[in-house]
């Protein structure tokens, strides 16, 4: 890779990190409102029972990086062929781009668990998670890292499967939808033990969980950016 090509690659990721900050910077100050509007409003079952804000709004992180994902099939890789580029230089763009940010997102929910933990303390709040979650607590900073960047890899990519499919064959491409469905919904089976594996028992800081955990999610990333690679690959640049 060339001097100016590394320059242009990690000049690309740092726009898209632009993004994600700002997102992460509205949505802890929503949450923060959130948790402050409940507290004035003294509604004590929420108070008692909930335990994290945060954990509840973290459940769109997957889905704001597959939108990334997406723009980037759907827009960027074609915008970059269209300026002289090559398709092969786009496709590595994208696939340095995606655990970056799936890395920088993860930390991000890190430290909105984080800040949120001495907040709810302040407050006389209950501090903890929701079953539903995988990892301890607020302070499980592994477990919460093991949780979300396989997902958020595997949302990226398959956001971006769709946004080629639909660049190139158009409202025919949106049908992508049916099988990158799949692949995250294969993603949940596993995770949340529908296949004799269990994650909730513990934290997945253990070996076995985080070991299955990151598997599926490294198989059907994989799978996803090879059909994306297919998609791109000999993708006709539209004229408009």
């Amino acid at each position: 890779m060339t001097a100016a090509g590394t320059r242009v690659t990690w000049v690309t990721i740092l726009d898209y990190f632009r993004y994600l900050l700002f997102a992460w910077l509205g949505t802890l100050l929503t949450t923060g409102v959130l948790i402050a509007v409940l507290h004035a409003l003294n509604v004590a079952a929420v108070k008692d029972e909930v335990g994290s804000i945060w954990a509840y709004v973290t459940h769109a992180a997957p889905w704001f990086i597959a939108g990334m994902g997406g723009y980037y099939g759907y827009w960027a890789a074609p915008v970059y062929v269209g300026h002289g580029r090559t398709r092969k230089e786009a496709a590595r763009d994208g696939l340095l781009a995606l655990p970056v940010l799936a890395v920088a997102a993860s930390l991000l929910v890190v430290s909105g668990f984080l800040l949120e933990y001495p907040f709810l303390g302040f407050l006389g709040w209950s501090r903890h998670i929701p079953e539903v979650h995988s990892f301890a607590s607020h302070l499980d900073v592994l477990g919460v890292l093991n949780t979300f960047i396989p997902s958020l890899l595997l949302g990226g990519a398959t956001g971006a499967f769709v946004g080629a499919l639909a660049y190139r064959f158009g409202s025919w491409g949106w049908l992508a939808l049916i099988p990158a469905l799949g692949f995250i919904t294969a993603y949940g089976l596993v995770v949340d033990n529908a296949v004799g594996f269990s994650v909730r028992e513990g934290s997945l800081t253990s070996a076995e969980p985080a070991l299955l955990t990151w598997s599926a999610s490294l198989l059907l990333t994989g799978l996803a950016l090879l059909l994306t690679w297919l998609a791109l690959r000999h993708t006709p640049i539209h004229s408009d």
